[in-house]
């Protein structure tokens, strides 16, 4: 999911964006290109998340309607630029711990660990998040999340019937943020 900044610049979500006419610009970190031909990325287009799914999300993070579903609003306040960014993401119980699946370029603000605001189910909590960039340990949290029963469509990733996907094919698609 793309994020919004609080302050009055517009904000990127890291995808590509393309000219009319021209050549497709290169993804930059957080594009859509397929990286390992087996796992195929899923998320719907840019636009329809950018006026569609995170405007929902930000009004029913606050409300009980979004307990029913694993949606958040996690306002960040960028390391370089010091603006604070709300972004709507699909957050994951698995085994006692909250889990975020992104590769947006957002995420680096929480490596080395960071405080943050979560907004779930009407609820705003600090929380400690910890980007998770060791494909070993990257592939060991999308294993969990999975035995948990979350879907590999819940991350917006494909994973053809019977290929069981390698750690770094798991950390070429998403990086983890834990939360606690």
């Amino acid at each position: 999911m793309g994020y919004r900044s609080t302050s009055t610049s517009a904000a990127d979500d890291g995808r590509a964006r393309t000219g009319s006419g021209a050549e497709p610009a290169p993804p930059v970190d957080g594009g859509r290109t397929n990286v390992t031909p087996h796992l195929q990325d899923r998320r719907p287009p840019r636009w329809l998340v950018q006026h569609l799914a995170n405007p929902l999300v930000r009004r029913l993070a606050p409300t009980r309607w979004g307990s029913r579903l694993p949606v958040a609003v996690l306002t960040v306040t960028g390391r370089r630029t010091g603006r604070r960014f709300e972004v709507p993401v699909g957050v994951h119980e698995v085994a006692g711990r909250r889990l975020v699946f992104t590769d947006a370029p957002w995420r680096l603000n929480f490596r080395g660990g960071a405080a943050a605001e979560l907004l779930s189910a009407g609820r705003l909590s600090a929380v400690h998040v910890r980007l998770v960039e060791d494909p070993a340990e990257v592939g060991a949290l999308f294993r969990a999340a999975f035995a948990a029963g979350t879907t590999p469509a819940q991350i917006a990733l494909a994973i053809p019937a019977g290929h069981d996907p390698s750690d770094e094919e798991l950390a070429a698609q998403r990086h983890v943020l834990v939360l606690s």
